[in-house]
């Protein structure tokens, strides 16, 4: 259990879905990066139109916020 436990699975997790790619080769290699971008675009494009900005901002918060954002889509993503 605990943190270790987690990690064990997590390991696990992440080895078998590199074998199942590679068993499919190029086409699954292929496909797996292509619904990876479609997902991390999507997701990112919405947290980031529900996330309010404002409009009198400078560009290093902007960056901090979209880095709050790409976090919370991360986690997101590591739940599925």
């Amino acid at each position: 259990g605990g943190t270790v436990g987690w990690w064990r699975d997590y390991n696990a997790r992440v080895k078998d879905m590199a074998s199942q790619i590679k068993a499919l080769g190029l086409a699954g290699f292929t496909a797996y990066g292509i619904f990876n971008t479609a997902y991390y675009t999507l997701a990112f494009t919405t947290a980031w139109s529900i996330r309010s900005v404002p409009a009198n901002i400078g560009i290093a918060a902007t960056w901090r916020i979209a880095g709050e954002v790409m976090a919370l889509v991360w986690a997101g993503s590591q739940v599925t």
